[in-house]
């Protein structure tokens, strides 16, 4: 399909997420007017590097102000794409506005901190095609206006607030988006396509590790299923789709991330996945089948064998290489997530918190994410027969982020777009249930949509 027939075909859809994405960037773009100047540490501290990327055009080696005096290592903090991104708006407003790319103290900060409404925007559009892509319209539409309203993200991107998290977890619901989407329609580019989302979203945020657990957990729910349902066809495309997407994970982790730690952890997760499918594949569609099925002029059956035995080799030497590293880390960090003691720390946004503090914090919202903590396994249970029913995953989406939230107050950041996402999903179901139930059906949905408004 051409883009013109496109176009032509999703036009009201497109008029329609333009509106929710016009109305979410001007929504975050109202403190322009009221708060026009850069707040609060961490933006300082992106402000800076970036303004040093600005000015020698690369990241300085050592940072000095938020460590003082000793200051300590700068590329070990964050990985650099979010503040190359940030350096490239600047030189881009600063060569048409002024014929150079030179520093300017006046314009710098406007660049900068005008990028936050986009990256609001951008999230919001992200939400959207993720909640359509696991259910319907419907369930986007809600859950892109639930998530454009929600008081955490209107925070996180407001004009000025220059910090990488908001565009983390923009790429990492558009990373999930673009996972389902492949691994539902298989295809070498939309592989590629969704494995460079989430290298994106590698490059840009620490927190790729729980995108990559939940993408491998997508890959592997959908193979079991095929499995199951004797889909065999759809075995083969998942494994081969999901194998495919981690090639450029890989390759340009690897090369440009500055935190190499994240990179070994996200491909160590993705690697246990993609070895399960790929013997999970040889066994069930190639041993003992004389099956004549290519892959560019070799049988199929050899490739898989060759590949299953090189993955579980390889997961066996990374196992002795990192596997107490990464133990390590994942033990770490479920002790903090499940209310380690981190009082002794003077940075309140990493004490943990209390089901009521959660409660407290989202209201309404933190009570629907606990409860959709039941609905989306069992629905998803209920419906294992479907091979592109997802409902699980947002289930498990949901209690990784409460986890964290649990653990570190801060993280309700991370618990309120899965909340969003459940509520849209709910929401759109709800909608759909009442049109079977009858009128009154339709006014308790109708009150439900207008009290989740309120709050």
């Amino acid at each position: 399909m051409n883009i013109k027939k496109f176009l032509l075909k999703n036009k009201l859809e497109i008029l329609l997420l333009l509106g929710i994405v016009l109305v979410a960037f001007g929504l975050y773009a109202i403190p322009s007017q009221t708060y026009p100047n850069i707040n609060e540490f961490d933006p300082f501290y992106h402000a800076r590097v970036v303004r040093e990327l600005v000015k020698t055009g690369s990241i300085p080696q050592w940072e000095y102000m938020s460590y003082w005096p000793e200051g300590m290592p700068m590329r070990s903090l964050y990985p650099h794409l979010w503040h190359y991104l940030l350096a490239i708006a600047y030189w881009a407003v600063a060569f048409l506005t002024t014929g150079s790319f030179a520093y300017s103290r006046t314009l710098f900060p406007k660049v900068v901190s005008w990028v936050m409404p986009f990256v609001g925007a951008f999230g919001v559009a992200s939400m959207y095609l993720l909640a359509k892509e696991i259910r319907s319209k419907k369930a986007g539409v809600a859950a892109a206006i639930m998530f454009m309203f929600q008081q955490n993200w209107m925070y996180k991107t407001m004009y000025s607030e220059i910090e990488e998290d908001a565009l983390g977890l923009s790429l990492m619901l558009f990373s999930l988006f673009a996972y389902i989407y492949a691994l539902k329609r298989g295809g070498w580019k939309n592989a590629l396509f969704a494995g460079l989302a989430l290298t994106a979203m590698l490059l840009t945020w620490r927190g790729a590790v729980y995108a990559a657990v939940l993408v491998s957990m997508i890959a592997i729910w959908q193979g079991i299923k095929a499995v199951l349902n004797k889909e065999h066809a759809m075995l083969e495309q998942t494994t081969e789709t999901f194998g495919l997407s981690i090639i450029p994970v890989a390759v340009f982790g690897f090369l440009l991330d500055s935190v190499q730690q994240d990179v070994i952890y996200v491909i160590g997760i993705m690697g246990i996945a993609i070895t399960l499918l790929v013997v999970a594949n040889y066994w069930i569609n190639y041993h003992n089948k004389k099956s004549k099925a290519t892959f560019r002029g070799i049988e199929k059956e050899k490739v898989y064998k060759a590949a299953s035995a090189l993955l579980v080799l390889g997961v066996i030497v990374a196992g002795a290489v990192y596997g107490n590293f990464l133990l390590q880390r994942s033990i770490g960090g479920l002790e903090t997530s499940v209310g380690s003691d981190r009082l002794g720390n003077t940075v309140a946004e990493d004490h943990p918190m209390t089901l009521d503090g959660v409660i407290g914090s989202l209201g309404i919202f933190g009570i629907f994410g606990i409860i959709a903590l039941a609905y989306f396994p069992l629905r998803g249970f209920l419906r294992w027969k479907d091979t592109k029913n997802h409902d699980l995953i947002v289930g498990v989406f949901l209690a990784a982020s409460l986890i964290q939230f649990l653990g570190m107050n801060k993280m309700q950041y991370f618990f309120a777009p899965a909340s969003m996402l459940a509520i849209g999903i709910v929401l759109a179901d709800s909608i759909t249930l009442s049109k079977r139930l009858g009128r009154w059906a339709k006014r308790i949905a109708i009150i439900i949509v207008l009290a989740l408004l309120m709050a």
